[in-house]
Order: structure tokens, then C-alpha cells, then sequence
């Protein structure tokens, strides 16, 4: 269970990577509200072990097996007005036969200036990547400093 912990946390951080900008601050309350992933997708990493593609548009979500051990997840994203952000991934495993149920959750703050998204998580680690909103859809991306990922987001409200 820990792997699968280490594996949806991995997840976390990469929604959170970005480099930061020093521009004048503004909102996109089109941000505003729950973003529930489609798909997220780790390319050109330094390390080719992190590179993964995962679909969450399944019935379960996204699902798969990690050291024997199936699992299914779903992640969202939440953007408040108060612009607090929290990034939550739902996994539900079978251990032993046994259904077990387990929550990552990461909180932040946030803004927007132009098309970038600025975040700083619980760590204080602040970031920016590029986004857009296409009616009900939300896809952004951004270049994981710390291990060379390019990351990518797609979701829904």
C-alpha cells in the first residue's frame, strides 16, 4: 500500500510543479469551482521510469495493478474564490481480498496572470504553468524542475 501511496503522491507533486513569475496579479474566476480529472500524462522525464500516461475517464476511474496489488483512482482539483486550492486523489485498492479506501490530499493558494496559473503549495513551493479553459474543460501543463517531467493536465467541471 505504501508504493501505491508513493505513486498518488508522485501525482500531487506533478499538479503542483511550475516556475514562478513576478508579474501583476489577476483572476480567472473561470478557475473557479471543481476540476475532476480526465488524464494526466508525465513525459520526457530525466528518469523514463516516470514517464506515464493515465486515463481517468474509465467507470473507476484510472485503474491498475502496482506490486500485485489492483487499484483504481480519481483525482480533482478544487479552485476557491478565496483562492485556496485543494488537489484530492481518491484510491481505492484490494489488499489481502480486502477493499481499502484512501485519500491524498495537497492545499495551497493560487492566482492567474494572463494564461499562467501560479500556485504555491503547503510546502511553499510556488510554481506558474500555462492553461486554458475551453467551455466545461481545463488542460494545462508545465515542466517539473526537479525531475525534468513535462507534465499535463486534462479535466472537467
Amino acid at each position: 500500500m505504501k508504493q501505491i501511496q508513493f505513486s498518488f503522491s508522485l501525482l500531487i507533486i506533478v499538479l503542483l510543479t511550475f516556475s514562478a513569475c513576478e508579474k501583476e496579479e489577476t483572476i480567472d474566476s473561470r478557475l473557479y469551482g471543481t476540476w475532476i480529472a480526465d488524464r494526466i500524462k508525465l513525459s520526457n522525464c530525466d528518469d523514463p521510469a516516470n514517464n506515464n500516461d493515465l486515463d481517468f475517464t474509465g467507470n473507476d476511474g484510472y485503474c491498475g495493478e502496482q506490486d500485485g496489488v489492483p487499484f483504481c483512482a480519481t483525482a480533482d482539483m478544487i479552485f476557491r474564490e478565496d483562492l485556496t486550492f485543494t488537489i484530492n486523489i481518491y484510491i481505492t485498492a484490494t489488499v489481502a481480498g480486502f477493499p481499502v479506501q484512501q485519500t491524498e490530499t495537497e492545499n495551497g493558494t493560487w492566482r492567474t496572470e494572463g494564461d499562467k496559473l501560479i500556485t504555491t503549495d503547503s510546502n511553499g513551493e510556488t510554481g506558474t504553468g500555462t492553461y486554458t479553459i475551453n467551455g466545461s474543460d481545463l488542460y494545462y501543463n508545465a515542466i517539473n524542475s526537479t525531475d525534468g517531467c513535462f507534465n499535463e493536465f486534462w479535466g472537467h467541471k
